[in-house]
């Protein structure tokens, strides 16, 4: 459990521990996180007027592990971005433009 004050803090701490999942290509995936996440966000938000009174809230997000119905699937393209403290991320830009390569990955997925 972690305090985070700021967007960054929580983009540097889930870049953390995203660090530490495990990745195994399946016939649909070929970088399919291998287990379950769950992550819990509790929000406290200060009253402007009031500073002794709060306003509370939990936010759960879960990825659970799962097969990906063909229809779902897309040959994607992605596009390298740099971010501020120098790490970097995958930005989807969207399907490729082949979309022969999005019906083959379907037609794998229908077996």
């Amino acid at each position: 459990s972690a305090q985070l004050n700021s967007w960054d803090d929580l983009r540097k701490t889930f870049l953390t521990a995203n660090a530490r999942k495990a990745i195994a290509p399946t016939q649909f995936n070929h970088q399919s996180t291998r287990g379950h996440c769950i992550m819990v966000l509790d929000v406290v938000m200060p009253d402007k007027e009031d500073p002794t009174m709060k306003k509370r809230g939990r936010i759960y997000v879960c990825d659970l592990a799962g097969t990906e119905p063909a229809g779902d699937i897309v040959y994607a393209t992605y596009k390298k971005e740099v971010m501020p403290d120098g790490t970097e991320e995958q930005r989807y830009t969207g399907p490729h433009k082949d979309q022969k390569k999005t019906k083959e990955l379907q037609e794998q997925g229908k077996k």
